[in-house]
Order: structure tokens, then C-alpha cells, then sequence
């Protein structure tokens, strides 16, 4: 079994990952991920509504050997295993 994090691992490691997304155009709010532009504005799309990251791409994203989080940390002299879990409920 893996060991348990620390609070202020924990904390360092979520703000990495928030880092990271916003490093590929997304963040996080409210426990859904959104497209956002350069600046941080989450993109809409023509009806005006929040653009939500798909699912599958994110998958792709996040797993890319060479641009997925792991990579990103591991840039960074720390090692991590992280586990999958199903992405969140596209219908709020």
C-alpha cells in the first residue's frame, strides 16, 4: 500500500498539478475542468455556455509521456504514481 502524504506535500503537489493545467489551458473549479484562454477566462462556446474539458482528450493529455503531468513533475526532480480515477460528471 502507498504511503500517505503529509498536508504540505499534499498542498505542493495540488498546486503543481493546478500549475500544470493551467500551463494546457484549463483549470479547475467547483470540481470540473474548463478550457480557459491565455489570460485564465474560461472559453465559451457559440451558445454562450462554459467550455468543459472532454473527457478522452484530458486522458491523452495528462497521460503524454512527454507533456503529461508526470512528465511536468518529473522536470522537477519529483516522482509520482499517480492513480486514475473516473473524470467527473459532465452533466452539472
Amino acid at each position: 500500500m502507498a504511503e500517505r502524504l503529509d498536508t504540505n506535500t499534499v498542498a505542493a503537489l495540488d498546486e503543481l498539478f493546478n500549475a500544470w493545467l493551467a500551463l494546457n489551458g484549463v483549470i479547475s473549479r467547483d470540481g470540473a475542468l474548463y478550457q480557459v484562454d491565455p489570460k485564465g477566462k474560461v472559453l465559451l462556446d457559440a451558445q454562450g455556455k462554459e467550455l468543459r474539458v472532454v473527457p478522452e482528450q484530458f486522458r491523452l493529455l495528462i497521460n503524454d509521456p512527454t507533456q503529461g503531468f508526470n512528465a511536468f513533475v518529473a522536470r522537477k526532480g519529483i516522482k509520482v504514481t499517480p492513480i486514475q480515477r473516473d473524470f467527473p460528471d459532465q452533466s452539472r
